[in-house]
């Protein structure tokens, strides 16, 4: 298999990520008002104060979730760089990328620091298709590559 040409990517394109994130959020506050309802008709007070305190846990995660911040990935043929400019992180990180999720136009992306510093943790990333046609195939290729570059690298250390 030949080189693959260096790449680099921003990602900053969020609306798939936080469309679904809305969606999933609205539906739990929904469904936790209905359970909460029904419970005070039925005089479980217990039960209500349950659902609405849950109700506060959905809206909070949804919030958490619904900022992300833009990240830039960089390929050099062997290994992945990545940061985020204007955050205290913006360095470039060494980091694995683990493909969690592939939808076609839209992937879930696992960047773990490959140096465990105790301010290091890995990030989960979204990203959807935004890019130019080529970019876009350049950024899949890298990252289904490199995960079969780490999968046989671990293999070949088990087998010595």
């Amino acid at each position: 298999m030949g080189e693959l040409p260096a790449l680099r990517i921003t990602i900053r394109k969020f609306a798939v990520w936080r469309g679904g994130v809305l969606g999933l959020a609205v539906s739990a506050v929904v469904v936790l008002c209905a359970w909460a309802v029904q419970a005070h008709h039925a005089q479980h007070q217990a039960t209500m104060w349950l659902a609405l305190s849950l109700v506060a846990v959905a809206a909070g995660l949804g919030a958490s979730l619904w900022r992300v911040v833009p990240v830039t990935l960089a390929f050099d043929g062997s290994g992945w760089l990545a940061w985020s400019e204007g955050r205290a992180d913006a360095a470039p990180m060494a980091v694995e990328v683990r493909l969690c999720m592939d939808l076609g136009a839209w992937m879930l992306l696992r960047l773990i620091p490959s140096s465990r510093e105790a301010r290091s943790r890995p990030r989960w990333v979204p990203v959807q298709f935004s890019a130019p046609q080529a970019q876009w195939h350049a950024l899949r290729c890298a990252i289904y590559s490199s995960a079969r570059q780490v999968k046989d690298d671990s293999v070949r250390s088990h087998v010595e």
